[in-house]
Parts: C-alpha cells; structure tokens; sequence
C-alpha cells in the first residue's frame, strides 16, 4: 500500500502514521519515501497555475541571462 502525504517533511508523516490504530498495535511496518512533484499538481486541475521555469518556488531564484551561470 502507498499513502500520500502533502507535508513539510518525514517527521511530520511519521507523526500521522503513528496514531493509527494499526500502527499502535504493532501489525504495520513503514517506509519513508520523501518525493517532490516536478510541477505544483494544482496545474492538473486548474489552469491558471504558473508552471514556467523555475519549478522549485522554495527558494528565491536569480533572472538568468544569456551566457550567464546561476
């Protein structure tokens, strides 16, 4: 099975997971896959979402121009 999650990172999944009631009995193992989409997913439903260059919005990102190295 693969549960999803939309979190800031593994701690915070961990923390969901473990207050299942399976999880507490013990009966289920977990494996943590930290994954970034390549594109915001809002673009799949809603057209209006800006998906041009960069993708990553995490961090601030210089205007390149031609010949320069970022």
């Amino acid at each position: 099975m693969v549960i999803v999650f939309e979190v800031a990172g593994v701690d915070d999944a961990r923390r969901y997971v473990e207050d299942f009631p399976l999880s507490k009995a013990g009966y289920l193992e977990w494996f943590y896959l930290p994954v970034q989409a390549p594109l915001p997913l809002e673009s799949l439903m809603d057209a209006s979402v800006d998906v041009a260059e960069p993708y990553d919005r995490t961090t601030p990102h210089q205007s390149a121009t031609p010949g320069s190295v970022i």
